[in-house]
């Protein structure tokens, strides 16, 4: 397969984009942010050409590109102050022979930039795939290479646009990004040319665009999450069992249980059964290769009851024998409380989507246990580097942006830290609840923290 590949390489190595407002980076950069610039650089004193708008309109309805950015770091927020677009009102003012109320240097107004540091090349690229080979790729190479700014007015480029194979893709330095269903980065849709042509011509380019969809940017490696099993809790009418929150981990025993149970029916490798069901370990390089055993409370408005009807089967490596044994589940009880049902498309079901879509805030449901102790000095530092190595013992290696941990919950219906019940051997270590803000969205499910195997750490995400 070829690719459509349009690279900006930026010449002072920052970016300053920005959306919702000015309140988080927009980075990557919006496909909608650069067709705004493709549709500036084919838009000159002499109009569009024919061929340029049929490029572009191509180009809107293609499905969003895959993003490849350098390694990056966010810089300090620095406060300037420019004019605020009022210097009309002083110039009718002047036409008048009046003289304006506020003179035209009092007409300033405080902008806060926050710049995107960009190593390596300081090149982004946005990749569409190629299917048809009478695409006007030529001429959007071409617009490329007349756009001179992304982002604000400092953020100057160098345009550029190509057609690679798959296998120079591959090479291309950086983290790809790919758009997942979601919200927070605007893409062009059939349509985005000609409203932004008509703002243009009607000079209304301060009213916002209103032809475009959203999409959810994440790392591609992000998305490589372990299997997941989903099942709902009821008993034999097929109705809901419900069980309370603080128990997870008594759910979570029950749950191995009877994972374990059924192995030893079936017949399943001893070596697998004891290691990857039961998670004794026979050494460290195994621990982490097994099952967690997640409960799932209900998040609900303020008022519901926040129990467990449902439970999570979360693979460790890619395992067939783990597969097979999850099919075989359904039906098997939990200590003769409640049964086992598969949820076949846990992407659709209410509950436990909340858990497994993409987000930047994610905060605890139920409580994760610091894996280490907190003896010296340094306490808040101390908790920081434990919730970063719990994070790194999940597998997560996106860029966290800010941590605050607290004993109180963060959902409706949760409970303090306290009230929760933990297993003996981790009952030496603090439990707390835990809002992480990363700097990217995260694909879930969540599960941090030493006891993430018992029904613990539990997050979801906090940004709807």
């Amino acid at each position: 397969m070829n690719w459509l590949c349009v690279e900006m390489r930026f010449l002072f190595n920052k970016y300053h984009g920005s959306r919702d407002g000015g309140r988080r980076p927009d980075y990557p950069p919006s496909a909608h942010r650069l067709f705004q610039a493709l549709t500036a650089a084919a838009n000159s004193n002499s109009g569009m050409s024919e061929a340029a708008k049929e490029a572009l309109q191509w180009l809107e309805k293609q499905s969003p590109p895959q993003i490849i950015v350098p390694e990056s770091s966010l810089g300090s927020r620095v406060t300037t102050f420019v004019p605020n677009n009022d210097m009309d009102v002083v110039a009718r003012a002047w036409a008048k022979g009046r003289t304006p109320e506020k003179k035209p240097e009092e007409l300033r107004t405080a902008k806060i930039l926050q710049p995107r540091h960009l190593g390596g090349d300081a090149t982004i690229r946005f990749l569409w795939p190629v299917k048809d080979a009478s695409s006007p790729l030529d001429r959007i190479c071409e617009l490329a290479r007349h756009i001179h700014h992304l982002g604000l007015g400092i953020d100057m480029v160098v345009g550029n646009g190509r057609v690679i194979a798959d296998s120079e893709k591959n090479r291309l330095p950086g983290i790809t990004s790919i758009p997942i269903e979601g919200k927070g980065w605007r893409v062009p849709v059939e349509g985005s040319l000609e409203e932004l042509m008509d703002r243009y011509q009607q000079r209304k380019n301060a009213i916002p665009p209103n032809e475009y969809e959203e999409v959810t940017y994440v790392r591609e490696a992000a998305t490589r999450r372990p299997p997941m099993h989903a099942f709902a809790l009821v008993n034999e009418d097929g109705d809901y069992c419900r069980f309370d929150s603080t128990d997870a981990m008594v759910v979570a025993a029950e749950l191995r249980h009877a994972a374990h149970t059924r192995a030893k029916q079936l017949r399943f490798d001893a070596a697998f059964t004891e290691g990857y069901v039961c998670g004794h370990a026979n050494s460290s390089h195994d621990k982490d290769d097994r099952f967690a055993y997640v409960p799932v409370p209900t998040l609900a408005p303020a008022g519901r009851d926040n129990a467990i009807r449902r439970v999570m089967l979360i693979q460790g490596r890619p395992s067939s024998e783990a597969d097979s044994l999850a099919r075989r589940l359904s039906g098997v009880s939990l200590s003769g409380k409640a049964r086992l049902r598969p949820i076949d498309n846990p992407e659709k079901d209410g509950v436990i989507k909340k858990y497994t879509e993409a987000a930047e805030r994610w905060g605890t449901v139920t409580p994760m246990v610091l894996p280490g102790h907190l003896n010296g000095r340094g306490l808040a530092h101390r908790q920081k580097k434990l919730v970063l190595k719990s994070l790194a013992h999940a597998g997560i290696m996106t860029p966290v942006a800010e941590i605050h941990l607290q004993a109180d919950p963060i959902f409706p219906g949760a409970e303090r830290t306290g009230r929760y019940r933990v297993p003996e051997y981790l009952r030496q270590f603090t439990k707390t609840h835990a809002i992480i803000t990363f700097s990217e969205p995260v694909v879930g499910p969540v599960v941090i923290g030493a006891g993430r195997y018992v029904g613990l750490g539990l997050m979801a995400g906090l940004d709807r």
